[in-house]
């Protein structure tokens, strides 16, 4: 019986029913909407921890946030390599750069220093090329989502990254980053703009 009157008193004011509706639908889908971002965050933030293949991360001490560590010596990969524990250790390179467009336009990147032949959270999705793109010392990648940002640079010539040469030698697929677009280029040429470096290693 209770029903049936809530029913009539629904359909007795419609206009107040119907915007009512309306409202808790909003709120439903803005609520998906907001949760779907959070998410997508997260994946932005871990992409490279996800797919880099470590069980742990080594950086400087103190550090509070990759995206502003220090460097550590090269050094301490041989060292955590030598223990008995580890299976292997890769040293990563992370830094700040500047594409610069063929019309003069400055693009800001994250270049990811790789070493070779593990190349560990090097790309692991790609458009065109393959993971030895970077085995080139001009070699870089570039993100197919991206290069209408970078005024589909020609792959034929060389480009520039924060005054360093370098020339797209691979187009990954749909890899993001939290802060940014993700360039991923060998050891040696990062070197050139990396502002900290992690070493990630794996237990047996």
């Amino acid at each position: 019986m209770r029903n049936l009157v809530a029913l009539r008193i629904l359909l007795h004011d419609r206009a107040t029913t119907l915007g009512s509706l309306i409202g808790v639908i909003a709120i439903v889908f803005l609520v998906g909407q907001q949760l779907a971002v959070l998410f997508g965050l997260f994946t932005f933030m871990s992409v490279l921890v996800d797919h880099g293949g470590a069980d742990i991360w080594i950086c400087s001490k103190n550090t509070t946030t990759v995206n502003s560590a220090g460097l550590i010596p090269d050094r301490y990969v041989d060292r955590v390599s030598g223990l008995p524990e580890v299976a292997w250790a890769e040293p990563l390179l992370f830094g700040n750069g500047t594409f610069v467009t063929r019309e003069g336009q400055n693009e800001s990147v994250q270049v990811v220093g790789l070493r070779l032949p593990r190349a560990a959270a090097g790309p692991w999705r790609f458009y065109d090329g393959a993971p030895h793109s970077v085995l080139d010392y001009e070699g870089v990648t570039l993100d197919r989502l991206d290069l209408r940002m970078f005024g589909n640079p020609d792959r034929d010539r060389l480009h520039e990254i924060s005054n360093v040469r370098v020339g797209i030698r691979g187009i990954t697929q749909s890899i993001k980053g939290f802060a940014g677009r993700l360039v991923f280029t060998n050891m040696n040429k990062a070197r050139a703009r990396a502002t900290f470096c992690s070493s990630c290693w794996r237990s047996r």
